[in-house]
């Protein structure tokens, strides 16, 4: 069986990248400063429930290959820094 981590490390960053663009774009701040106030959403339901979607698969692609025992240690390395930094960006929007 071939090594499908690359693909696989190429689509959870894609979907973590998706993911991202889509939290960012439908948060709101309701305090006229727009920082430190509370924050909603502003783009419905469904399109919450595809955000999710779109990060849960990144979260599960992305912890697939970098806990992988046949994937390289470089592309383990990646993938557990880029969900690292994606968990990290998703607390700080």
């Amino acid at each position: 069986m071939a090594d499908s981590s690359a693909a696989t490390l190429f689509v959870g960053q894609l979907t973590s990248l998706v993911s991202l663009t889509m939290l960012h774009a439908g948060t709101e701040s309701t305090s006229p400063e727009g920082m430190g106030g509370p924050v909603s959403w502003g783009l419905g339901e469904t399109s919450f429930l595809v955000m999710a979607i779109f990060g849960l698969f990144s979260f599960l692609f992305l912890f697939r290959v970098s806990f992988s025992a046949k994937a390289p240690k470089r592309r383990r390395r990646i993938a557990r820094i880029w969900l690292l930094a994606s968990i990290l960006a998703s607390q700080l929007t």
